[in-house]
């Protein structure tokens, strides 16, 4: 019978010992993906919720403005008037979406912590030379 103990050294056990982590290892990162999916989907609902409350109160605001405006242009220049009311309301909304794209792409990128801690396994399994 042999003297020492079945769970120390040998290499089945090694094997598992690596599998144990390697498994430990996947299950952090993919907690760690799950935790920042749900932060994502967290931040666009806030995100929408915002826009959509923004975008119902500046509709009424404009609407009020643009139908104050129209009353006054229409006495003086008649249809020229509207037309550049239709114009100058279409060139701020272009400006408004070029502003939410840039805020979009300067925000942070998506998953940035999961892929760092896959780029430091990366890092560990290399080999030295």
């Amino acid at each position: 019978m042999p003297d020492h103990d079945p769970n120390e050294g040998g290499v089945i056990n090694t094997i598992r010992r690596i599998g144990k982590s390697l498994v430990g290892l996947v299950q952090n990162r993919v907690a760690l993906l799950s935790v920042e999916l749900q932060e994502e989907r967290l931040r666009t609902l806030d995100q929408l919720l915002w826009f959509s409350i923004a975008a119902a109160f500046g509709l009424g605001g404009i609407i009020a403005i643009i139908a104050a405006v129209a009353a006054l242009l229409w006495q003086s220049f008649g249809w020229l008037g509207l037309v550049f009311i239709a114009l100058a309301c279409l060139i701020i909304s272009a400006i408004i979406v070029a502003l939410i794209r840039r805020s979009i792409k300067k925000g942070p990128q998506p998953f940035a912590a999961t892929m760092g801690e896959f780029q430091k396994d990366m890092e560990c399994f290399r080999l030295k030379k």
